[in-house]
């Protein structure tokens, strides 16, 4: 049998159409006890015909028989979820091309229908809902084994079971199979092997109050696809006694619920025991597919000098797997050609797994100064201070705007703002901002770049300040994350996250301070860059 897993909210969208209302509890009314009305409700997702699916829900058909009509269909159709049928003895349903429905009729016509004179139930092509048409693939039957009338103000269980590889349709009603059907979904349908899926209703000169209930488990599979060590979350069909009974129990966080959450680590058969709607006893199973996680690497952020155009080309450690490329451009190819500054993201997926990373790219003319968020913060203390390049690139001229000096370092004697300009080799140009301040007894200062690179130099990036201070110290990446905090003044931050050497780049900072032991000051707050590199 069939399951459903999503590894999503568990929570069915719908898109009511014509005379149809949300009556609450999951329930939509097609159409009012009143004449001429058609009605629809479609699934915000497409269903898989290829794939065997089982399908659960309630009719009301009203509780008016001899003047009641006309009935509701379950139908399948290309038409899109806005689509809205002709109301009368075509149940919503008529002139669908391509489509297949199953109708539960509910009013005798003849003349167009060739109906019988019981309510009844039919597999249907295309919008046609004459029975004595080649369009008629199953049926007429009667709905109820017990009664020739369904219009009895009562909620009827339906279920519609598709078998994918013996191309079977069946249909049960009240707890029984009322009809079977052979069914050619590639000739309806042609190699649209996705189609929208809802309920139909119609009125005419005679009318019912038309209910049909859906629930979030609904639509029922077999198989669902995991990523390794990600959440899966299984759910059975509903109970009438609520009591579930999942194994393996010890891969799940709640074996007795009707939606545990699995993490499976290989591929996994799970089973479930539990009484359906009709008082069964059933044991139903679902299998884990489970692909392993991969890893994307695009690489550190690049400056161009020239205008010209670079190439984006992922690193993907799955060259073994059907891969799907999504750029935040919009493409979908597997490297990118782009000749524009900005922030580039590309995730890629890979059946269940998925893997993103971002390059930021910096186009940049030769005249241009880039004001790089690069500023140092020093404390003067009547002492020269040495103001030196912190940049990792390879400079072929340095020039310090207060005193013209082309030397990477100077050192200064008065507080105030210096500004030093660094051309590159290939042409750019970068702006490097020190600021020294002689109201130091409340400032902090950080490095505006360091190196994690092991040489014992510049390895471990600290929080300074001439007076002890009461710290909160945090760094984030460029997400917004927090990959850093410390409340130690001494400590510092060694450049990793989790075990591993976080990419060269520019990261933020935020340090909250007051002076220690000054518990009723006000914290001062700042904020700065610093760059990893190499």
């Amino acid at each position: 049998m069939w399951l459903c897993c999503a590894g999503g909210p568990l929570h069915a969208q719908y898109n009511l159409l014509g005379s149809t209302t949300a009556i609450g509890g999951d329930c939509y009314r097609l159409t009012e006890d009143k004449g001429w009305q058609s009605g629809a409700v479609w699934y915000s997702d497409t269903l898989d015909i290829t794939a065997s699916f089982d399908i659960e829900f309630t009719m009301n058909f009203g509780n008016n028989d001899t003047d009641g009509a006309d009935g509701m269909v379950f139908v399948m159709q290309t038409r899109g979820n806005n689509a809205l049928g002709t109301r009368g003895h075509g149940l919503g349903f008529e002139d669908f091309k391509p489509s297949l429905g199953i109708e539960f009729d509910t009013h005798e016509n003849r003349r167009e229908s060739n109906d019988p004179g019981y309510d009844h139930i039919a597999v249907l092509r295309d919008g046609n809902i004459n029975h004595s048409s080649p369009h008629n693939l199953a049926g007429p039957v009667r709905a109820s084994r017990t009664s020739r009338n369904i219009e009895d103000g009562k909620d009827h269980l339906v279920r519609v079971v598709w078998t994918a590889s013996q191309r079977t349709l069946d249909v049960y009603f009240d707890c029984e199979k009322r009809l079977s059907a052979q069914v050619d979904m590639q000739s309806i349908f042609g190699r649209q092997s996705r189609v929208w899926w809802g309920f139909t209703g119609g009125t005419g000169q005679l009318s019912n109050n038309q209910v049909v209930c859906l629930s979030r488990d609904i639509v029922v599979k077999d198989q669902y696809r995991g990523c390794k060590g990600e959440p899966v979350q299984l759910l059975a069909r509903s109970s009438s006694n609520g009591v579930y009974k999942w194994s393996p129990a010890a891969l799940l966080d709640n074996p007795t619920s009707q939606s545990p959450v699995a993490r499976p680590t290989k591929d996994q058969v799970f089973t479930v025991e539990y009484l359906d709607r009709c008082n069964r006893p059933v044991r139903e199973t679902v299998f884990v597919k489970v692909a392993a996680p991969f890893t994307v690497e695009l690489g550190t952020d690049r400056v161009l000098c020239n205008r010209g155009s670079t190439t984006l080309a992922p690193v993907v450690s799955a060259t073994s797997l059907s891969l799907d490329y999504r750029w935040s451009t919009g493409s979908t190819q597997p490297s990118l050609t782009t000749d524009t500054s900005g922030l580039y993201v590309l995730t890629v997926s890979a059946g269940a797994c998925e893997a993103k990373d971002s390059v930021e790219v910096v186009f940049q003319s030769e005249a241009d100064v880039r004001a790089l968020p690069i500023i140092q913060n020093y404390c003067y203390t009547d002492q020269p201070l040495s103001l030196s390049a912190s940049s990792a690139r390879e400079v072929s001229e340095y020039y310090w705007s207060h005193s013209a000096q082309t030397d990477p370092s100077v050192w200064v004697n008065d507080p105030g703002t210096y500004e030093l300009i660094t051309t590159t080799e290939s042409g750019c140009k970068f702006r490097e901002t020190f600021i020294v301040k002689d109201d130091c007894y409340l400032s902090v200062w950080v490095p505006s770049a360091f190196s994690p690179n092991a040489d014992g130099q510049n390895d471990v990036l600290r929080i300074g300040s001439s007076r002890p201070l009461e710290l909160w110290w945090t760094i984030y990446d460029r997400w917004g994350s927090v990959i850093y905090h410390s409340q130690d003044m001494a400590a510092g931050w060694d450049g990793y996250y989790k075990g591993r050497l976080c990419p060269p780049g520019a990261y933020a900072w935020r340090a909250q301070y007051r002076l220690l032991g000054h518990r009723h000051d006000p914290y001062h707050t700042e904020r700065g860059i610093v760059w990893i590199i190499r």
